[in-house]
Parts: C-alpha cells; sequence; structure tokens
C-alpha cells in the first residue's frame, strides 16, 4: 500500500507535468502459474504487444540491455514493483537495473527475510541495493486498513472488525516471518 501510495503521488506529479513521464508495472507473484509468464506480462505492460514468454525475455534484455535506443517510448524510465518475487526467484529481472542505460528500478517485497541472502550470490556485485524490514501489523492498524476500506459501506459492525484484526494479529505474532522489500536500481 506505501509503495502504490507513492506511485499516486509521482502520478499526479506527471500530470501536473513538475516530472518527466515513466512507466510502472505492477506485478503479483501470486498470479503465476509458471514464472516465466512473468516476462509477457511484462512486455505486454510496457509495449501492449503479446508475445511467448521467451520472445519477451528476449525483448525486454534487449530493452534493458542496448544503449542505442530508438524507440521514444524506451527512453522512459521505467519503474517495475513486483509484489511475492520470492515465489518467481527471476534472477535476469534483478539484473536488468545493473546494466548501463536500462533506466530499469525494480522495486520487489518478499515475505521471506532470508530472500536478498539467497540473491546474493547474484546480486553481490550490485550496488543500488537497499532493504527495508517490516514487521506484521499491529491489530489497531489492521482495523484502520480494514476501516479505510470499508468507508461508505455500512457492511460490518465495528466490534467484528476488531474482533477480524485481533484474531489475524494474534496469528501474526506467531508468525516469525516480516516482509522484506528492496529496491534494486
Amino acid at each position: 500500500m506505501g509503495v502504490l501510495a507513492v506511485m499516486r503521488s509521482l502520478r499526479s506529479k506527471v500530470d501536473a507535468r513538475s516530472i518527466n513521464p515513466y512507466c510502472f508495472v505492477e506485478i503479483n507473484g501470486l498470479k503465476f502459474a509458471s514464472p516465466e509468464n512473468i516476462y509477457k506480462v511484462i512486455y505486454e505492460a510496457l509495449s501492449g504487444h503479446r508475445v511467448s514468454w521467451k520472445k519477451a525475455l528476449q525483448l525486454l534484455n534487449e530493452r534493458f540491455s542496448n544503449r542505442n535506443k530508438t524507440d521514444r517510448e524506451d527512453n522512459r524510465p521505467c519503474i517495475l514493483f513486483i509484489d511475492e518475487l520470492d515465489l518467481l526467484v527471476m534472477y535476469n529481472i534483478i539484473d536488468w537495473p545493473t546494466k548501463p542505460h536500462s533506466k530499469l528500478i525494480v522495486i520487489e517485497i518478499a515475505n521471506s527475510m532470508d530472500f536478498p541472502e539467497k540473491l546474493l550470490p547474484c546480486i553481490s556485485c550490485h550496488k543500488g541495493i537497499y532493504r527495508l524490514c517490516f514487521g506484521p501489523y499491529y491489530y489497531q492498524q489492521l482495523q484502520e486498513i480494514i476501516s479505510s476500506r470499508l468507508k461508505g459501506m455500512d457492511a460490518f459492525e465495528k466490534q467484528a472488525i476488531e474482533f477480524a484484526s485481533r484474531k489475524v494479529d494474534s496469528y501474526a505474532i506467531l508468525d516469525t516471518l516480516d516482509f522484506t522489500f528492496t529496491l534494486i536500481c
């Protein structure tokens, strides 16, 4: 939610012409039956064209590795936001931002605390990795999130929302996995 709020703020700055346009692609790793399909989704979001995952991978590698870009859209910076990346573990996506002139920022969220360490052989030489760890939400925070999502609807009693929030919070205390937010650029 925090990343998406920042992206909405950036979009309003683009609309006000106070910053240059960029492309933004949001992906949830849970939606893929096969990890390779992420390439198709990324390529389609950037180009509007559908191709096989192998062709998409080839074209994306060219886009983020080629310094001689001719298409105006290819020159825009790109922000790739991937939630649940730990389910996909696509090394080349993490490598793309390190290419000269790629203009790619990858923001990934993983629910595994050790996700960056799993990738260390692949990413240890990257200088632009920033890691933030977040603990689970407390019941008050969960209650606020639910209430904000239900604003304007009279679907649930306040006590039901509080009960559900406390129940989820009690499970989160038992869960030792926090989630990791890593920015790779």
